[in-house]
């Protein structure tokens, strides 16, 4: 999946970007974040910072002007705020949103050249974690939501929403790797055989029954 960086559209990876909602609710095609991820991790592991940091923006651009595009109806309708403004406002939320994923891919390839793919999916859920809560806070369309119905979804009552964006991105590097190292047994089988521990911890945890209702002495029931 690495190239040079030459070789890298900005078209191709804000196309990607583009379809990184159709990983959510409703559409629910929740491998699409895996392969997304996997794509992007493996068309900027070799390039420059400087590259890196331009395809995480335009892929954070993509995702988030189609998944939020939709806010400039509610600016237009009730805030009564023109068309050219309202669509701006979404454009401008949509250019900050993506200066996280901008951001990730440029440390990643700054400070771990060698290993991003090892550090990429830390970064990638930290800057998640960190668009969650500055400036107010915009969480929208990250990466543990889009397995609230797949198998990976099955770890969050351990590890929650963001521990489901790490396990996520963490499979997409294992793809990345196993795709460069197809030919090397040993790591074959090491990444297939951490895929599927993934994936096996997720579906033991899904048939869990971890939490259970208690009743309290004195306290009325609803139906009473």
């Amino acid at each position: 999946m690495g190239m040079p960086s030459s070789q890298i559209r900005p078209i191709s990876i804000l196309l990607l970007g583009a379809c990184w909602p159709l990983a959510f609710a409703p559409f629910d095609q929740s491998y699409l974040a895996i392969v997304l991820l996997a794509f992007l991790f493996g068309l900027t592991e070799s390039v420059s910072p400087r590259m890196a940091a331009w395809s995480g923006a335009a892929f954070g651009f993509g995702a988030f002007a189609s998944g939020i595009y939709w806010l400039a109806i509610p600016l237009h309708n009730f805030a009564h705020m023109d068309w050219l403004l309202a669509c701006g406002a979404v454009a401008l939320l949509a250019f900050y949103c993506a200066l996280y994923p901008a951001l990730t891919l440029w440390l990643a390839a700054r400070w771990w050249p060698q290993t991003r793919l090892m550090v990429l999916p830390f970064l990638w859920v930290l800057s998640e974690w960190l668009r969650a809560r500055l400036f107010t806070g915009f969480p929208w369309l990250a990466t543990g939501y889009s397995q609230t119905w797949s198998i990976l979804g099955g770890w969050a009552p351990l590890l929650g929403q963001y521990g489901v964006g790490l396990v996520t991105a963490g499979v997409a590097a294992l793809l990345v790797v196993l795709y460069h190292h197809r030919s090397d047994r040993r790591i074959v089988m090491s990444g297939v055989g951490g895929i599927v521990l993934l994936y096996a911890g997720a579906a033991f945890s899904q048939d869990v029954q971890w939490t259970r209702s208690v009743h309290r002495p004195g306290l009325c029931h609803p139906s009473a």
